[in-house]
């Protein structure tokens, strides 16, 4: 891997980066309501090459206000894929895109967006999409969406949903009910995915109740039935601790980081695992405290 120094760092409050397997490193943004894209190398002075990925979708009256960015495992055998998602608003409501399964080193920069319009029931009157997670399976990319629907209304709603972007017939968008206490409140979330779940990512969710705090996985949807309730699998840290930041790892399972003390470890739930109310063993040694 090269490093370059952006002496002139794109102007923009927020950014990912990539850097697909033999290909070049992309660096992903917005600037002034369009998704842009600077590749590697980086000129010294100027910084990076950059190129509208958005331009041929956004409307004269439109605007990309998020977007996510996600490459799937490298796999002997199959090639790596970019994934794109970008958010768009109109002056009111907004609207996503997709641009999926781009071969990652061979990308040609012009990514073909496809829109997934807000299908989960009645139209409300606006959406605003607050957030958009794809994961990184090398299968197929999944995707989830945080929603609040009817945001000007007295009483908004907050919806979670899983999009199968692939699905010919009823709504792509299926509401992913969180299996949490209700009076909990859910923090911190990660995509991964559980040995045993019939090849689907499910989230796994720290939150924290009035009574104790909460960790469990949660596949997104029921493989055999995506209208029909899914199951979940509690996790427990030792101590009732709460999770203050967690971080799935394909292949191996979710690394879990509670409050960082002078004994506390960092823990893991291997992905094989199965059984309901595990302990989350040590994987990573104790925090240590600066002297």
């Amino acid at each position: 891997m090269q490093n370059d120094l952006l002496a002139k760092p794109p102007p923009a409050t927020r950014f990912e980066a990539r850097q697909p397997d033999g290909g070049v490193a992309l660096l992903f943004f917005i600037r002034g309501g369009h998704l842009m894209l600077a590749r590697q190398p980086f000129h010294p002075a100027q910084g990076g090459r950059y190129q509208d990925l958005s331009s041929g979708r956004i409307g004269p009256r439109e605007a990309c206000t998020d977007f996510t960015s996600a490459l799937s495992v490298a796999t002997p055998g199959r090639t790596q894929m970019l994934h794109l998602a970008m958010v768009v608003n109109d002056g009111r409501s907004d609207c996503l895109y997709l641009s999926l399964s781009n071969p990652a080193a061979a990308w040609s920069a012009a990514p073909a967006w496809v829109a997934c319009p807000f299908d989960a029931g009645l139209s409300p009157a606006r959406v605003v999409i607050s957030r958009v997670l794809i994961g990184d399976a090398s299968d197929r990319p999944f995707i989830v969406a945080d929603v609040v629907i009817n945001p000007d209304s007295a009483a908004p709603r907050r919806v979670r949903y899983s999009i199968d972007a692939w699905r010919s017939f009823g709504p792509r968008w299926i509401e992913h009910r969180l299996p949490v206490d209700s009076q909990a409140n859910a923090h911190a979330t990660c995509l991964g995915r559980c040995r045993g779940g019939w090849d689907v990512d499910g989230l796994y969710l720290a939150a924290r109740g009035e009574q104790e705090a909460q960790l469990l996985y949660a596949p997104l949807y029921n493989p055999f039935n995506p209208m029909q309730p899914r199951w979940s699998r509690r996790l427990e840290i030792p101590g009732k601790l709460a999770a203050e930041v967690i971080a799935a790892c394909r292949n191996a399972g979710c690394i879990i980081f509670p409050p960082p003390t002078r004994t506390n470890a960092r823990r893991g739930w291997r992905s094989g695992t199965r059984r309901d109310s595990k302990t989350c063993a040590p994987c990573l040694p104790p925090i240590r405290a600066a002297a």
